[in-house]
Formats: structure tokens, sequence, C-alpha cells
């Protein structure tokens, strides 16, 4: 299992876990109603639009991901998803 992490520049994280073991990715959108975000020990927040989003190099099921959180109002439930190739070709699964 490889894990590299850039902080301070715009390269995505790379993981490369196997075929056997996931990762898991957790995708929020929100409001900043007022103030900024703040740096925490875990690194620093960053609000970005769509089209900074679309600016960035994502991985193919986030783009995917990206799309459907977009298109959600503030009163639709949660989802999750399940992503995974099948002889190349990425396969999404929503629960």
């Amino acid at each position: 299992m490889a894990v590299r992490v850039r902080t301070g520049d715009p390269t995505p994280l790379t993981v490369d876990a196997g075929e056997q073991i996931g990762v898991g990715l957790y995708v929020f959108a929100g409001e900043c109603l007022e103030g900024e975000p703040r740096p925490s020990r875990e690194g620093t927040l960053e609000w970005l639009s769509a089209p900074e989003l679309a600016a960035r190099p994502l991985v193919e099921d986030v783009a995917v991901l990206l799309r459907r959180i977009l298109q959600m109002r503030a009163d639709d439930p949660p989802f999750a998803a399940r992503s995974f190739y099948v002889e190349g070709n990425l396969r999404l699964e929503f629960a």
C-alpha cells in the first residue's frame, strides 16, 4: 500500500491501496455565511467553487460524485456510493 501526500500544492492526494483494500472519501458541501475557514492540526480547509474544482485534476469517480452533490438541495438526504472498475470501466453504485 502506498500513500503520497503533498501539502501546500494543488497536486491531488495519491492513494494506491491495492485491489483488496478500499479508500474512504467524504465530500461535504456547505455555505459559509460569515468568517473564513481556519487551519487546524489536520490541515487547511479550502472552499472551492464548482469552476475552481473543474480546473483541478480529479480522479474519475470524484468528478461524477461532485456533479451529483452540486445538484442536491439543502433538504435532500445524504447518499453513499461505491466506485470500482470492471474490465477497466468505472462503475458507481449509489445507496
